[in-house]
């Protein structure tokens, strides 16, 4: 099975990815993140939408696929093979002529979760969290080793997992994210004009007009903005000697800013926190 995560903000691939692997460790401690060397994607053909994931050396593949009536005998065709790095082109080459889309990407991890009520070593669920470059969107995906024993271990990890079941802990990892990022958006985010403040603080400097990068507020990503600084150094109710406290402002809307700080001796949330509160309090003077 495999479902496509929403999320209220545009975050690249890479890093949706790397943070739904975090959570679910946070949730399941036990649980073991796999490094994914290739993923390809393809639609319309005997399957209608399959998530195929190379992992670490070529070592172990998985697949997650969506569709009601797939046609079997593909199904059982791709359940039978374990090409190595160099059977991968001819994979490849059938892929692209059997479907209708076809686009690789190098962003996945694949999470084991070990069945611990089964003998053995092998029993065991497998969550992926790929990209899919097709619709540019991130999948998540549910497959279980063996195959043949899907009903039994996905009943067994439901009791291990702190959720319902292994699909909801999915689901519940993806709103999880959601929230963190919007708490974090609204951490870097100040409504209210503070150009005047800026511009009377000899301390600030304007720097540039950039587009905004990753890592402050994904909804303003790749925004124009106008982004002025100031010393840490400079500011009396942080302490440290290094650092800058920047202030992004969008160049289209007036009645925000973003804030963030760089790397210093202090905690960063705090200190934007600081920022934050400092620059609100004379906004409202």
């Amino acid at each position: 099975m495999t479902s496509e995560l929403q999320l209220d903000f545009d975050v690249d691939p890479e890093s949706q990815i790397e943070l739904l692997a975090e959570i679910v460790r946070e949730e399941y401690p036990p649980a073991k993140v796999r490094d994914v060397e290739e993923v390809i994607a393809v639609d319309g053909g005997p399957i209608d939408y399959l998530g195929w994931l190379a992992l670490e050396d070529y070592e172990e593949h998985c697949f997650f696929y969506k569709d009601e009536e797939p046609d079997q005998q593909a199904l059982r065709w791709l359940l039978s093979i374990s090409p190595q790095q160099s059977d991968m082109p001819q994979l490849k080459r059938f892929l692209r002529q059997s479907y209708e889309s076809y686009a690789e990407s190098d962003h996945g991890v694949v999470i084991e979760i070990s069945d611990t009520f089964l003998p053995g070593s092998t029993p065991k669920a497998n969550i992926g969290f790929y990209h899919n470059p097709i619709t540019d969107d991130v999948n998540s995906g549910i497959v279980t080793t063996p195959v043949n024993q899907q009903k039994e271990i996905l009943a067994d990890v439901s009791k291990l997992v702190p959720a319902r079941d292994l699909e909801t802990f999915v689901l519940n990892t993806a709103r999880t994210l959601r929230t963190e990022l919007r708490k974090d958006a609204e951490r870097h985010t100040l409504e209210g004009d503070v150009s005047s403040i800026l511009e009377q603080d000899p301390n600030f400097r304007r720097e540039t007009v950039r587009d905004l990068p990753q890592g402050i507020h994904p909804g303003y990503v790749g925004t124009e903005v106008e982004l002025w600084q100031k010393p840490v150094s400079r500011i009396d109710y942080l302490d440290g000697a290094q650092g800058f406290v920047q202030i992004w402002m969008p160049i289209a809307d007036d009645d925000v800013c973003l804030l963030s700080v760089t790397r210093g001796e202090f905690n960063r949330e705090s200190a934007i926190d600081e920022v934050r509160s400092t620059l609100s309090n004379k906004i409202q003077q």
